[in-house]
């Protein structure tokens, strides 16, 4: 028997052994996948049709695009069953459920570029492109299994937020220019006359831009102030899908009497396809040179695959997500190769994880959570039997009825959700007791208002939503009449709709918008939920970072622009991964790099910063005492924002967060504390400072500046400051 190290030895080289736990793993909760999927009832609805029109809609444009790419060779038939079918088996035995499987927008433009490539060569021609691109998948399926079974998807951790983000901005953008491209082809109408041509380009805008803004318009309807609360719900969830048969059947107002204007959805109908599904029978009539060198294009796509389908399942379980359910990278990467063979098999486009579909499936489920959790939370405070609660406005919450919230949360599997309403409900309680009987600004904890806002981010995690957005999918194929019926604008709209979709959550995006603002509305940020690197990292760094970020992105666009060059795109793609490991850490810090790329979305605090003007209780002296009539707002509110500016300047060490002192405005109050009001004293030009002295003082960090270190000056001035460290 061989002795402890050389078993761990033999074990560490096992192969599969990564995709053996996983099954494993994620057998052991494969009954509560869809045990919770089906006690949402009726409200599973939502994220599955909202999941469903995101890889529809892309599947029917793409099908489209890569008909014309292969002179239809594969039409949107084929891209609607590879996508369903695979769908279907992610969805009932694949690891991950919440990862979505289609067809992406870089695999048809490589099969543009094969089927181009086949009918350049005299021994293959159009006639066997088909099974020559079997042949690609055939090798790409066998590339793939042998990277699951070797462990290769341990080098996940490596694939940072810099480089998904990245990743996902170009999808983002090929998406937008997707949009675009099919504007601008409205005008290019082919078979009908010139007027006609401009009449179908300007309907086809406004038609776009009708989806687009209405789309993003209902989204937000949960916040409007109109309507009763269901029916705004229902809106926000299913008011996406509505927008695209409203604004078809809005196409039919304006048409020239053929059909032909407003052009509409090129798909076959399916029992009418001929579409070979068995090229497997035709694999021998490829030359044996060009099976050989179909392993080239295979290993791009393989390349393609290992990152876009990790990054795809790794953005859907984010660490700010709060996933209670492990991952299984291995194994969903060793279905993949399994969907890839059987694909090339039937003759029909190969499938990977897609963005931003993923992480969108995962956000619609978060939200699903958090309204099953406000519901069943307010039932339960709300309910009968509420003893001890105090006389006053309706719905507010005593010690009962916040205990009975958090053991009920505990019950729905959430007990930080009801930790954290209990620590909410105290704090606002210790809030008021602190006012005294007199009042004060602080109001009582309401749970129509508040409940919702303490929740944590959890998700609903199931394998139904999966299931149904794929079985819709499916239907589809019967429904190809009726598809036909639907404007390519409204296509194009909906992928200007996802491309702006997908920037929520992204720092990359956020930054951006960040470093666009103007320098005086900057503060303005401090005063909700934040990234802590605005207080952490100087500004120049934070531009020097999303420069870089930028340049790469544009760099790949680029590369997807050239002839020759947009096969190999791919390739610089997963550059970025050693890109990130060995090249960024020389040109910043470790702690840098840390708050930049994090790997989990971490938010800080918000700063009560309001005008000095708007909270009777703060005290600011311009220099002089401030009489009656002698200072005006205007004055006030001005000086504010200059030290708002002055005071994003300045940047707390990370791991003192927890002990910010704001030097030049007031922080929020403490629990179990006496609420302290700042007053600031000395010229208005001073530089703020921050409890001389004090061992408290965190380290202040100037912008560019190498390290820690109190900034110059920031000890001088007559400023004194009375406050609480938080």
């Amino acid at each position: 028997m061989p002795p402890r190290a050389a078993q761990g030895k033999l074990k560490r080289v096992c192969l599969g052994t990564d995709i053996a736990s996983e099954f494993s793993a994620r057998l052991r909760c494969y009954k509560a996948d869809w045990a919770d999927g089906i006690a949402c009832g009726v409200r599973l609805l939502a994220p599955a049709t909202y999941i469903f029109c995101a890889s529809a809609i892309p599947a029917l444009a793409f099908g489209a695009q890569i008909s014309v790419e292969t002179n239809g060779s594969v039409t949107g038939v084929q891209v609607l069953l590879a996508c369903a079918v695979t769908g279907i088996v992610q969805a009932v035995a694949g690891g991950q459920p919440l990862l979505v499987v289609g067809v992406a927008e870089p695999i048809v433009l490589i099969w543009g570029y094969l089927y181009r490539f086949a009918a350049g060569q005299p021994e293959l021609g159009p006639q066997r492109f088909l099974p020559w691109a079997t042949w690609v998948c055939l090798w790409t399926a066998l590339f793939l299994v042998v990277l699951a079974l070797s462990g290769a998807c341990k080098y996940i951790v490596r694939f940072t937020r810099f480089s998904g983000e990245l990743f996902g901005g170009l999808i983002a953008l090929l998406f937008m220019q997707q949009a675009v491209r099919g504007a601008v082809s409205e005008f290019r109408v082919e078979g009908v006359r010139p007027s006609w041509q401009l009449v179908n380009g300007l309907w086809g805008l406004l038609l776009l831009f009708g989806l687009l803004l209405t789309a993003l318009w209902v989204r937000q309807a949960r916040s409007w102030r109109f309507g009763a609360a269901p029916v705004r719900g229902f809106i926000a969830d299913y008011g996406a899908p509505l927008m695209v048969m409203v604004w078809s059947g809005v196409s039919f107002a304006v048409g020239d009497g053929t059909g032909a204007v407003p052009r509409r959805l090129p798909i076959p109908d399916t029992w009418r396809d001929a579409a070979p599904y068995a090229t497997a029978r035709a694999l021998g009539d490829v030359p044996r040179a060009l099976v050989g060198a179909a392993a080239v294009p295979a290993l791009v796509i393989t390349v393609l695959f290992f990152f876009d389908h990790n990054v795809s399942s790794q953005m859907a379980q984010q660490p700010e997500f709060n996933l209670a359910r492990p991952p299984a990278y291995a194994y969903d990467l060793l279905l993949l190769g399994f969907y890839t063979l059987a694909c090339g098999q039937l003759g029909i486009p190969p499938v990977n994880g897609v963005l931003p579909q993923a992480p969108m499936h995962t956000k619609s489920l978060a939200l699903l959570r958090r309204q099953l959790l406000r519901s069943a939370l307010v039932a339960e405070a709300a309910g009968p039997g509420k003893p001890g609660a105090p006389a006053g406005r309706r719905g507010t919450v005593a010690a009962d009825p916040v205990a009975r919230m958090a053991a009920r949360a505990a019950a729905l599997g959430s007990p930080a959700g009801g930790a954290a309403l209990a620590d909410a409900a105290a704090g606002y309680r210790d809030a008021q007791a602190e006012e005294g009987p007199s009042g004060g600004d602080t109001e009582r904890f309401d749970l129509e208002k508040h409940v919702e806002a303490h929740l944590p981010v959890e998700v609903q995690e199931n394998r139904l939503s999966a299931l149904l957005q794929s079985l819709l999918l499916a239907a589809c194929l019967g429904a190809t009449p009726l598809l036909r019926l639907i404007p390519t604008a409204v296509l194009w709209g909906y992928f200007a709709f996802m491309a702006i979709e997908s920037l929520e959550g992204s720092q990359l995006w956020e930054r951006l918008l960040y470093i666009l603002t103007d320098a005086p509305k900057r503060a303005k940020l401090l005063e909700a939920g934040h990234v802590p690197y605005l207080e952490t990292v100087p500004l120049r760094t934070i531009a020097a970072f999303t420069s870089l970020q930028l340049a790469l992105l544009l760099l790949v666009y680029g590369i997807s622009w050239i002839p020759v060059a947009a096969f190999l795109f791919p390739i610089p793609i997963m550059l970025l991964v050693p890109l990130r490991q060995y090249v960024l850490p020389q040109m910043w810090r470790a702690e840098v790099l840390r708050d930049l790329d994090a790997s989990e979305y971490e938010e800080a605090s918000a700063l009560p910063l309001a005008p000095p003007s708007r909270r009777g209780a703060v005290s600011v002296q311009l220099g002089r005492r401030r009489s009656a009539g002698s200072v005006g707002d205007e004055d006030v509110e001005a000086e504010w924002m200059r030290g708002r500016a002055r005071q994003l300047k300045r940047h707390v060490s990370r791991n003192q967060l927890a002990a910010r002192v704001s030097g030049s405005l007031p922080l929020p109050p403490a629990r179990s504390q006496a609420q302290h009001t700042p007053e600031f004293s000395g010229p208005a030009g001073d530089a703020p400072r921050s409890l001389e002295g004090s061992a408290d003082a965190p380290e202040i960090l100037e912008d560019g500046a190498d390290g820690p270190g109190a900034p110059e000056g920031a000890a001088s001035g007559s400023g004194r400051v009375s406050g609480e460290v938080r």
